[in-house]
């Protein structure tokens, strides 16, 4: 205090803002109409207008939701670090001796959560104390080791429900999973930096060990796969069941991420061939947690926008929905679609995992809301997301606990109820997750725009693979991105319509990518190598033209008669939907709507507006 009180108060504030805005200016999220001359507390009020209700493009809402985003990675700057300790509950900001839950490190959601946004908002750094405790609780120390033997175990370690800063685990000891949720922190920190030396050192021992008690501990299930034997859906539903679709989802994470990393690592690794072998029998045989029941009605013939006879994804293998909560805070059976990237668009889980999302609505705590904004993030639809973003930032009235209390304060600290901190980390790396992604082997820029952020821009944040991406958008359209590339690694772009845009390297030279189709393009990258996308104006179609090539759809098959003619398909924004060059278009798999069609050959265009049905 003596050395602090002789530096003087502007003297230590100068220290503060540099040594803060280091890490806090890496990122940046704009929303270009975002304006306010409020207070905080007058920011919410008027977000929550009822006479009259506010414009959802108003921009004092605007500039509360993104104000709300960079209000997460404020605090988990200045929550996460110099102790090798994670946030808890509260971060670091608990006023009671009596706190909710013990102001514990939760581990069936929570500590978890208030972790997603360390990677892809470009603050690394931040995630280590955490990932630093599980390394020193599950290596260095006894207790996780003791709770291994205690669940029946006689090798790895693990930890249940409630935690400390001290590897003190209770309650729900029927939740065993949680060493292995905590495992894949290690291997997120690892895709997005590449670090191979944190794999190596840190990451493999924990890994190594977690996947070793689960070798010893998965049971043959009747029907020959792997299952773990007597988990829990937290907090609802069975005490106890086999194969529940939120262990064995995370258990196929660790197993595939555990063999991804021996591939990297090579003999580094230290196991054997006998390991490698009897590691994939498992994971080729593992019940991967994804299998599909029918939503038979029991909570009304339409539920939160599915009906009686529309497909779910099972959160237990056994019992069937009813065996949960109609609406429960926990999404546990969607950890495949986030915080993991199994389920793809492109996957035959996706459908029921988004019908299964819609059945849990719309209102919970604060931090399942921001669990709900990711998955509708994965789930492509930029106005779900929005509507539970707006339930996110519900003013919050009540301090004691209660589940339906979810909202903010005046703070703009998150309500579970009481005050939980997890809304806040989870609410920045949902919003994230709507402007970009890159699990599954690509980088999706703009993935889920929300309709209301119109134009904008985002810095500074993380893909796979030691990207840093930088875009920005107008009439909510991508207008271009840069790309910085950490590792040098090939670059795997997705955005409708990307075939048709310039990429320039640093020195403005033209980067020619290879196509893959329409919508996705590749490219290497040297390290260190920055590069911008920048997306055509316009398709060329505003204006309704014809000519002598008469375009037609028959069977949604377009065509001209012009042979090697070039045929392209545009929504009504002009964002390309199709192209082919031998005179005949496939538009089956385009949805119903107005779509242009615009020939070329020999110099000469014809473009016509349709309908499709």
């Amino acid at each position: 205090v003596a050395s602090a009180e002789s530096k003087g108060w502007d003297a230590i504030l100068a220290d503060h803002t540099a040594d803060f805005k280091k890490y806090f200016d890496r990122a940046e999220f704009r929303i270009d109409a975002a304006a306010n001359t409020r207070a905080g507390d007058a920011m919410v009020i008027r977000y929550n207008g009822r006479r009259p209700v506010p414009s959802p493009t108003d921009p004092s809402g605007l500039m509360l939701e993104e104000l709300y985003y960079a209000m997460g990675r404020y605090l988990l700057i200045s929550c996460s670090r110099g102790m090798d300790t994670p946030a808890n509950l509260q971060g670091i900001w608990n006023h009671s001796n009596t706190p909710a839950w013990q102001c514990d490190i939760h581990s069936n959601i929570n500590v978890q959560m208030n972790y997603w946004p360390a990677e892809i908002t470009n603050l690394s750094e931040m995630h280590m104390p955490y990932l630093n405790y599980i390394y020193s609780m599950a290596i260095e120390h006894s207790q996780w080791q003791e709770y291994a033997r205690r669940s029946g175990q006689t090798t790895g370690w693990t930890c249940f429900t409630q935690n400390n800063i001290f590897g003190h685990s209770d309650y729900a000891e029927n939740y065993v999973i949680a060493n292995a949720w905590y495992t894949s922190h290690l291997w997120q920190h690892y895709i997005y930096t590449l670090d191979r030396e944190f794999l190596k050192n840190k990451a493999m021992p924990v890994m190594l060990s977690c996947t070793r008690f689960w070798m010893e501990r998965l049971v043959k299930d009747t029907d020959g796969t792997w299952v773990a034997p007597k988990e829990w859906s937290p907090e609802h539903g069975p005490a106890e069941e086999d194969a529940t679709a939120h262990a064995q989802q995370i258990i196929h994470e660790l197993f595939k991420t555990t063999m991804q990393a021996i591939e990297v690592l090579g003999d580094d690794a230290g196991v054997d061939n006998n390991f490698i072998a009897e590691l994939k029998d498992k994971l080729e045989n593992l019940d991967k947690g994804l299998a599909i029941e029918t939503y038979t009605g029991t909570w009304g013939a339409t539920s939160n926008g599915i009906s009686a006879g529309d497909p779910l994804l099972r959160e237990w293998k056994k019992s069937d929905y009813t065996a949960g909560e109609n609406g429960h805070r926990h999404q546990s059976h969607l950890m495949a679609m986030y915080p993991f990237g199994e389920i793809t668009p492109e996957s035959e889980w996706f459908t029921p995992a988004v019908n299964s999302l819609k059945q849990r609505g719309d209102l919970s705590t604060g931090w399942s809301l921001a669990w709900r904004i990711a998955l509708w993030a994965r789930a492509l639809d930029g106005e779900h997301a929005h509507t539970v973003i707006k339930n996110a930032l519900r003013h919050a009235t009540s301090y004691s606990q209660t589940s339906g209390g979810g909202g903010i304060y005046y703070n703009l600290l998150d309500s579970h109820a009481p005050f939980q901190i997890d809304g806040n980390f989870g609410y920045t790396a949902a919003v994230t997750e709507m402007l970009l992604q890159s699990h599954g082997g690509k980088i999706r820029l703009l993935p889920t725009l929300s309709p209301n952020w119109e134009a904008g821009s985002i810095r500074g944040i993380k893909a796979v693979g030691n990207f840093e991406i930088d875009q920005k958008w107008a009439d909510s359209k991508l207008t271009e991105a840069v790309i910085k590339s950490g590792a040098g690694l090939e670059c795997v772009l997705n955005y409708k319509g990307i075939a048709e845009a310039t990429i320039t390297d640093s020195k403005g030279n033209a980067v020619k990518p290879t196509k893959i189709d329409d919508n996705n393009v590749k490219f290497p990258t040297e390290k260190g190598g920055v590069y911008t996308v920048v997306m055509p104006e316009g398709s060329g179609v505003s204006e309704i033209t014809d000519s002598d090539m008469q375009i037609r759809i028959i069977n949604k098959i377009a065509s001209v008669s012009t042979p090697g003619a070039t045929i392209k398909a545009y929504d009504i924004a002009g964002c390309l939907l199709g192209s082919s060059e031998n005179s005949s278009l496939d538009l089956s798999s385009l949805s119903p709507g107005t779509v242009i069609i615009k020939a070329t050959a020999n110099n000469k265009n014809s473009v016509k507006k349709f309908m499709l049905d």
